[in-house]
């Protein structure tokens, strides 16, 4: 399906009632930019993605600080997996601080392969 970001039903179920706002909209943030894209090279949903802590504060609202205190629960819940360009997993800020470019994507406990069939 086109035009439609599929997010699966764990998050709201499970993960939700947990979150902070700020969380949730990062969260989706990163569902939409990832799995709401088709790769054309695949034709697949993408599973990652390069966005810039200025992409999450224009899409979600949210000050510099509080996106950066997002990403860092989120990943502390492994809600999402942070890696460079190399796909090498970032766990802290200071292993993320100084890198040219981050690419995130959504990490719950299932992974998101194909969540409409």
């Amino acid at each position: 399906m086109k035009n439609v970001t599929p997010i699966p039903n764990t998050l709201f179920d499970k993960y939700l009632p947990e979150l902070k706002p700020s969380e949730t909209h990062v969260l989706l943030t990163i569902f939409r930019q990832t799995v709401g894209w088709i790769d054309h090279r695949t034709g697949g949903r993408k599973q990652r993605d390069w966005i810039t802590n200025s992409q999450f504060q224009r899409k979600t609202g949210l000050s510099d600080k509080t996106v950066t205190q997002a990403i860092d629960s989120l990943i502390e819940r492994q809600l999402i997996k942070v890696t460079d360009e190399y796909e090498n997993v970032l766990y802290s800020p200071a292993q993320r601080r100084g890198k040219v470019r981050l690419y995130y994507q959504p990490h719950l406990k299932k992974t998101v392969k194909n969540p409409l069939t």
